[in-house]
């Protein structure tokens, strides 16, 4: 009797909270994606690059925007950059996001991976702004944050420069990991 009675509290406070309206049980998708495709212009201008990335995200939306942008540095020859795409809409009274991320080598300019995110607003989330200084060359900010930083270059393991809204951002890390920088 302990036993059912038990059980059927523990069912009970199942169905409680799955009948929440929490996004934590929200319609959500994540699913990546294996590419291998070359970015033809300047990979450190995005001006010069954007529509040939929205080309290369088309198959999977068409109505993202490019809200962000991350280039690190591992040195003048390697390094990773995501660019991030977003889109929202609204189902009912509810919001929902899309966020794409496009991962590419620095060094020889391909995208190898794409990350697709749809869901929830409250669970999905994404930079909602355009990048508005889409002229700026990472590679010369790259260059210009190590030549002009009180920082020894010889300390410094990796160079993240970010790109969002109307802000270009540097940070300069050490081997440990610890920031060494911010401008």
């Amino acid at each position: 009797m302990k036993k059912t009675i038990l059980f059927i509290v523990l069912v009970f406070y199942i169905f409680s909270f799955s009948a929440c309206k929490d996004d934590d049980w929200a319609t959500y998708k994540n699913v990546n994606y294996e590419l291998c495709t070359k970015i033809e212009g300047n990979i450190f201008l995005i001006s010069e690059i954007e529509s040939e990335l929205l080309s290369v995200i088309s198959k999977y939306d068409n109505d993202v925007k490019l809200t962000y942008a991350q280039y690190i540095f591992e040195d003048e020859n390697n390094g990773v950059v995501e660019f991030q795409f977003f889109r929202e809409y609204k189902k009912g009274s509810t919001y929902y996001s899309v966020v794409i991320t496009l991962y590419a080598n620095l060094s020889n300019g391909i995208i190898y991976k794409v990350n697709y995110e749809e869901g929830h607003g409250k669970r999905v989330r994404g930079y909602s702004n355009n990048i508005l200084k889409k002229d700026e060359n990472a590679f010369d900010i790259y260059q210009s944050s190590l030549n002009n930083s009180i920082i020894n270059y010889n300390t410094v393991e990796y160079t993240k420069i970010q790109y969002q809204n109307n802000e270009v951002s540097v940070y300069l890390y050490s081997y440990e990991g610890e920031l060494l920088y911010k401008g």
